[in-house]
């Protein structure tokens, strides 16, 4: 009865193993939709910039979608924000173009249109 046992949780085991396994390969698989107009901007800066500790203070909320709309309208949110810092969270010029370069990984578009749009709202 022991070895039953013994076999049964191997085979749970090996179960997990398996849909771990799975669940990466899929993830991994998707890495070519990152980032999506869905990716919180933080989550994408702390992956692209490990070593930059700025990527902890960008806002938890936004995403690459929120930026666009906010650079297409920054009156299209109710809180109003006086800058694209303010509303990234953290007033720094090279995160901020991390963040654009970003954006026009999922707008596919060039860097100067998204620097247009910042530029003409502002």
């Amino acid at each position: 009865m022991e070895g039953g046992n013994s076999l049964h949780k191997s085979n749970t085991m090996k179960t997990k193993e398996t849909t771990l396994t799975n669940y990466y390969k899929e993830e991994v698989e998707s890495l070519d939709k990152f980032p999506n107009r869905r990716t919180p901007l933080k989550a994408y800066y702390l992956y692209e910039h490990t070593g930059d500790e700025l990527g902890a203070e960008i806002n938890d909320s936004i995403t690459f979608y929120d930026l666009f709309r906010y650079l297409d309208n920054k009156n299209y949110f109710s809180v109003k924000y006086d800058s694209v810092y303010d509303f990234i969270g953290v007033d720094d010029s090279l995160v901020r173009e991390r963040l654009f370069e970003g954006l026009c990984k999922v707008m596919v578009c060039s860097y100067d249109e998204i620097y247009e749009q910042w530029q003409y709202n502002r």
